[in-house]
């Protein structure tokens, strides 16, 4: 830039001298110009900025004093000229138009460098007053954010494996809501301060370098909560299914064995003596049912007896067992001790006909006896409410458990005995029940039977 001391010794006051002094301080303020210029060109709206407003003044004093000195070279010059030569020359009347005319340049110059003066006043006011108010409301966000913490944190202590129901995610997922709101304000205000300061400071201004850092910085906490309360919302809609209400159920009965760690294995003796109790029980319902050389006329009398068929029923239950003993890998004999089984779990005539072809199917695709599976495929239909005829539905689902996992088809009966009630009024179907068995008989039972040995 021009130095106003150097220009003003450079001036001289001598006549020989005026018009090159008049005409230097000329280039002086065409240089002042094309520096300013040159300091706010290819910058878009950098000239209404405060950095630039800041630039625009500089360059406005500096032309001003410039313009100061010429007014001052000038009067001089045309005092003296009106002195030795009169007003009415020529020459004092030419000095006389050219000192108004720097007057009028000075006094312009004065004026815009008075309206830069109070544009740069108003905008420091404004983003001051901004940043002051912006950084309240951070403070108080911040703070917001560690009250919310501080109360899930009380919420949550002492509770091991937080997390393993529905209520609880709920109550981590509010926590997240509340935190990802306070976020968003958060990041609202950074982006208004940080687009303010850029207007204000400028881009490359540190203030402006640092809220682009903290702004970046709340924009990546924002997203990971977002993805946090995402995921945790996917989990908790999983939860409110069929499935997701017994896997809280599964759950919630898993952290209560905990408790009882020290008495597991006499538990485990105690549930093992039951199974057998249970077994034994079947075994004695079964009776010789089991015995491949009962004769087939014995055994289908017992089945009238037990259903309570008709000589007419009873002659078709004889026929039915008869071609599914010719039509399956099972014996007449065998296909009638299903239908023992059936009739003692209450099944009429009709219905142990519509049940048998599905007991066949699951016996022959488990490979268990017809008793056993009998004894499941009732217990299923019993508990569900199913009609006689879905055993073929049932059949299907233990030769899926079967193939699928290590739960074979006993598992499935006492899972079809004990679970199936409260699966069914939870609306848990007998497919999503099987699934969880199958789960359980890979995950959990092995474990069980370990501890319990």
């Amino acid at each position: 830039m021009a130095e106003v001391g150097t220009l003003r010794v450079s001036l001289g006051l001598d006549s020989a001298n005026f018009t090159t002094s008049i005409e230097a301080v000329n280039r002086k303020i065409r240089l002042v110009d094309a520096e300013f210029k040159a300091a706010t060109g290819g910058v878009k709206d950098f000239e209404n900025s405060l950095e630039g407003l800041q630039i625009k003044a500089e360059s406005l004093t500096q032309k001003l004093q410039l313009h100061e000195a010429k007014v001052a070279e000038l009067k001089r010059r045309y005092e003296e000229s009106a002195q030795t030569k009169g007003k009415d020359a020529a020459e004092t009347e030419k000095l006389l138009i050219a000192y108004n005319k720097a007057v009028a340049e000075m006094k312009k110059t004065e004026a815009q460098l008075q309206q830069t003066n109070k544009e740069i006043e108003k905008q420091s006011d404004g983003f001051n007053k901004l940043e002051q108010a912006v950084t309240q409301s951070l403070q108080k966000i911040d703070q917001q954010l560690k009250v919310i913490d501080s109360e899930f944190r009380a919420a949550t202590a002492g509770i091991e494996n937080f997390g393993s129901t529905s209520e609880q995610l709920r109550t981590k997922a509010n926590s997240l809501a509340q935190t990802l709101e306070l976020q968003k304000t958060k990041v609202s205000e950074l982006k208004r301060l940080y687009d303010e300061s850029v207007k204000a400071k400028g881009a490359d201004a540190k203030e402006t370098n640092d809220l682009l850092i903290a702004y970046n910085k709340a924009t990546a906490e924002m997203k990971e909560t977002e993805a946090q309360l995402r995921q945790l919302n996917q989990t908790i809609e999983q939860q409110a299914t069929a499935w997701g209400q017994l896997q809280t159920k599964l759950n919630e009965t898993g952290q209560r064995l905990q408790d009882v760690g020290n008495n597991l294995q006499s538990s485990g003796a105690q549930i093992a003596a039951s199974f057998g109790v249970a077994s034994a029980a079947i075994s004695g319902a079964l009776g010789v049912s089991v015995k491949k050389s009962m004769d087939f006329e014995a055994q289908l009398s017992r089945v009238g007896a037990i259903a309570g068929a008709t000589p007419n029923e009873l002659e078709k239950l004889k026929q039915a067992a008869l071609d599914l003993g010719s039509s399956t890998s099972k014996s007449a004999t065998e296909v009638a001790q299903g239908m023992e089984i059936m009739g003692a779990m209450g099944y009429n005539t009709n219905q142990i006909l519509a049940a048998m072809p599905g007991i066949i199917a699951a016996a022959e695709a488990s490979g268990e006896d017809m008793a056993l599976v009998a004894d499941t495929v009732s217990s299923a239909l019993n508990a569900f409410g199913l009609e006689a005829g879905e055993a073929s539905r049932v059949a299907d689902v233990l030769a899926q458990a079967a193939n699928d996992s290590a739960a074979g088809v006993q598992d499935m009966q006492y899972t079809f005995k004990y679970a199936a009630p409260i699966a069914k009024t939870l609306g848990i179907s007998l497919e999503e029940l099987a699934a969880a068995t199958e789960i359980m008989a890979e995950d959990i039972w092995p474990v069980a039977r370990k501890l319990a040995a």
